[in-house]
């Protein structure tokens, strides 16, 4: 017959010591903070994006109107996209090039707090 004694068996019963429960803790807070950082970067990034799209459908939009527009005529123009995009801004330049009757046509939409952000669109056309 096997004798155990009280020690013995109240040191095999289990469980956590205090530094393992703070490691665990340690080791999810780090993995909380991480993930909440993740996920910001994620939403500023998505927003950035969907800007930068909208940019770029407000260029071709203004393009096109542009297109219908004399444009050899025109050195350059500027405006908003009214009421619907207030935070964009346009500016358009129509340059002549060496090349008989042809123009180069630079359209800018810009946005942001300071027009930091931008999109550039250029089209060749002949008059």
């Amino acid at each position: 017959m096997v004798r155990t004694s009280k020690a013995s068996l109240e040191s095999s019963a289990g469980g956590f010591t205090l530094i393992e429960v703070l490691v665990a803790l340690v080791l999810l807070g780090v993995a909380v903070v991480m993930t909440v950082q993740l996920t910001t970067e994620n939403q500023d990034t998505l927003a950035a994006s969907t800007m930068q799209e909208q940019a770029v459908l407000l260029a071709r939009e203004k393009m096109f109107a542009l297109e219908q527009d004399e444009l050899s005529s025109m050195s350059s123009r500027h405006g908003t996209f009214g009421r619907e995009y207030p935070e964009y801004r346009w500016e358009a330049t129509v340059h002549k090039l060496p090349i008989d009757e042809h123009y180069r046509l630079e359209l800018t939409v810009r946005w942001g707090e300071k027009d930091e952000y931008y999109v550039c669109a250029e089209k060749i056309f002949k008059d």
